[in-house]
Formats: structure tokens, sequence, C-alpha cells
């Protein structure tokens, strides 16, 4: 692997500022997409009845295997409350964008276009850098299996065969065990040694 390979990932002040200039829902989808690794694609497709026992249901978009993930209890209240106002065919995140573009639109019409990315010259997919970055640094007493199935490391029958057996209450203490603000961590040693951390994750 290549120790010098850039790992573009946000950091916490990034965060903060992100959340504080965009809307409600726009702060609330970029917050699920840090604290499950999604790619907006999958979590733009996620309708009302895709979530199930506070689990976002979903097909990995590139693999095309089935997914589950736990929604982390920083943003369950927002979920919880925006599905009450929802039908089971609705989509959970701008459901009112419709069309053969939608996930395009999203993506640049309430998050790339706008000033607090641009200004970072940072993208919404650096979410998902961000949530591989901070789960492999992290990993604490957590088992590797479970780490690769959240990171999408796992393929083929490997993980096929996973999503068969996981056990969901490993998975919820890794997301709920996500702290951003530990972010600073890794950052301090980005800076300290000059390079980006090598994930070693196909993104």
């Amino acid at each position: 692997s290549d120790i010098n390979k850039e790992i573009n990932i946000f950091y916490y002040p990034e965060i903060e500022n992100i959340q504080n200039s965009l809307k409600e829902e726009s702060k609330y989808c970029f917050l699920a997409l840090l604290y499950s690794g999604m790619r907006l694609d999958e979590l733009a497709s996620i309708k009302k009845q895709d979530v199930k026992n506070n689990c976002f249901l979903f097909f990995d978009s590139k693999n095309y295997f089935k997914k589950i993930i736990p929604i982390h209890n920083n943003i369950i209240d927002y979920i919880n409350n925006k599905m009450e106002k929802l039908e089971n065919e609705d989509y959970l995140f701008f459901p009112k964008c419709k069309g053969s573009s939608r996930v395009n639109t999203i993506r640049y019409e309430h998050f790339n276009s706008k000033p607090c990315f641009k200004d970072i010259k940072k993208t919404l997919h650096n979410t998902r850098s961000t949530f591989i970055t901070y789960v492999n640094y992290f990993k604490e007493n957590f088992k590797e299996n479970d780490i690769k199935s959240l990171t999408h490391k796992a393929k083929g029958m490997d993980q096929e065969k996973y999503n068969k057996t996981n056990n969901i209450n490993n998975l919820r203490k890794i997301i709920n065990a996500i702290n951003l603000e530990k972010l600073n961590i890794i950052q301090v040693q980005i800076e300290n040694f000059g390079f980006e951390l090598n994930t070693n994750e196909v993104l």
C-alpha cells in the first residue's frame, strides 16, 4: 500500500461550519452520510419502508448486496420524526426531488454547490472517506468482520454470508461510538506527519 496516498476527509471544524450553513434536511442528510459511510445514491434511495428497527436497509450500489447499517443515536430522533410525515413509498430525504437525475440534483444543489463545500474544495463523497478513516482508526474492541462490513470492504460471497449472519448489536455499538469531534485526533496526526492516512480502502 502507498503510505503517501491522500485520503481527503472532513475535519471537525469543517463539519461544524457545514452544519451551520445548511438547511435542516440537508444538515441531517450530511450527518447521516458521515455516521454511516453510505454513498449518496444509497442514502437517497432510502424510503420510509426501508427504515426498520432504527436501521437503514439498502443495496450496496457497487456490489448490489443487501446491507444494513444502524442509525446513529444523534440523528435517530430527527429520522423518526420525519418518517411520521411520510408515506411508505416516500423517499426519506428530499422526497419532492424526483426524476432520473434525482441523485445528481441533490448532490449539486443541496451540497457541492454551496460555499461551505466549495471553499474547502471538498465534495459530499468525502463523507465516505471520513467514515472509513474514522472506523479504521478508532477500532477499539470491535470485531474486524463488523468493521469490514460497515466500510464495504468485504466483497463477493463473504459479504453475502456476513449479511445473513451479522450481529446487529455489534454494528450498533460501532456506529453509536462515532464521535465526530475525535476527528481532531486524526487531523493532528496528519499534520504532524505531513501525509494523509491510508485506509487501504477503495472508495
